[in-house]
């Protein structure tokens, strides 16, 4: 028997050649798990690196990290990549831990907050709907934003961007029948697309055009009576982190979390130009002041943009930008949380049932 050929011999430790298409996925799927990782490290840059849009503007859209991550982990598991799994696998994991609150509601939301409001409101509520909404620049749809507030019986509103159009349109639909109490922010050439203003069923306290030196907008504020409670309504509209702000976004919420430094109880309300992913934002909020949909359980509530198209293309809405906040600890609580499409606004009106224990 002649010996076969040397060339034909192998060995049991050569490996066999990878084909062109499995090395193209492994490279595809790598370079989005870096592109996860990369996005996800926005979450913890430093204010000196957030004056222009590139990075508060990616940590907006970390929510979605988890539908890239959990498709590159479906095709990692099927084709055996073990390590790309393992890093897929913490990717979902740190995002599922920065999030939890939005799936988990904390222990003190109380019971109330998932239950209906009555129908016959009263200035001392204890339990009651409140609405933010940013109206661009006074374009919305005042006919039916108060349809809104009466069908949803709202007794606090806070809206920002709005002008003395909106004003009184609003008027004239009805507004200042349902919530008779008002406080308009100070007017300035800083306005942020217009101002901030509150309305209000109960009679209001202490009223303020402008209670902080907020880059933009002057932030408006009045106390009521909810319950035992006397708390401190506040409607704020932060500069958006944009290029030429000059650090001005940072600026406006340190501004907004000095109200950490009272003891009042808060109850703040608008378009913060910021997500939980921002940790801008986070410090704002601080070990005081809480997010209502963060602490709610009740999933996210994306609030921009509400306009079904750009350019064209059709557009979800895709972050959540539009926040109610209150004071940690004080026997509020705010769930039942919803978000409604306003006509003539690029954002989405964002509700809450407010319970005062």
């Amino acid at each position: 028997m002649n010996p076969a050929p040397a060339h034909s011999k192998t060995t049991s430790t050569e490996r066999p050649r990878r084909s062109p298409v499995r090395i193209a996925i492994s490279t595809l799927l790598w370079a989005v798990t870096a592109c996860v990782v990369v996005i996800m490290a926005a979450r913890f840059a430093p204010s000196a690196l957030s004056n222009g849009r590139l990075i508060p503007e990616a940590a907006a859209f970390i929510p979605w990290l988890a539908l890239l991550s959990v498709l590159v982990l479906i095709i990692a598991a099927l084709t055996r990549r073990k390590v790309l799994s393992a890093v897929t696998v913490l990717c979902l994991v740190c995002q599922i831990v920065w999030h939890v609150g939005f799936f988990l509601p904390a222990p003190r939301i109380a019971e109330e907050a998932v239950e209906a409001v009555p129908e016959q409101t009263t200035p001392r509520d204890t339990v009651m709907r409140v609405m933010t909404l940013n109206t661009k620049n006074g374009n919305a749809d005042a006919e039916q934003i108060v349809s809104i507030v009466r069908d949803q019986h709202v007794e606090v509103l806070a809206m920002q961007e709005v002008s003395g159009s909106l004003i009184e349109r609003l008027s004239a639909a009805g507004l200042d029948e349902l919530l008779p109490s008002r406080v308009i922010g100070l007017a300035g050439a800083g306005d942020n697309g217009g101002v901030n203003v509150i309305y209000t069923l109960a009679p209001m306290r202490n009223a303020s055009e402008s209670i902080l030196p907020l880059t933009g907008s002057a932030v408006p504020a009045c106390t009521i009576t909810a319950g035992s409670h006397e708390v401190r309504l506040v409607s704020a509209h932060p500069t958006s982190p944009k290029t030429g702000t000059l650090g001005f976004w940072n600026e406006s919420l340190t501004n907004l979390g000095t109200l950490r430094r009272y003891s009042d109880e808060y109850l703040i309300m608008g378009d913060f130009n910021s997500t939980w992913d921002h940790s801008r934002y986070r410090k704002m909020l601080g070990d005081t002041l809480v997010d209502a949909s963060e602490q709610a359980g009740e999933g996210f509530h994306m609030t921009y943009p509400s306009e079904p198209h750009y350019a064209m293309v059709p557009v979800p809405p895709m972050i959540e930008i539009d926040h109610i906040v209150y004071s940690k600890n004080s026997g509020m609580s705010v769930g039942d949380l919803e978000t409604v499409n306003v006509q003539g606004t690029d954002h989405f009106a964002l509700l809450g049932t407010w319970v005062i224990e």
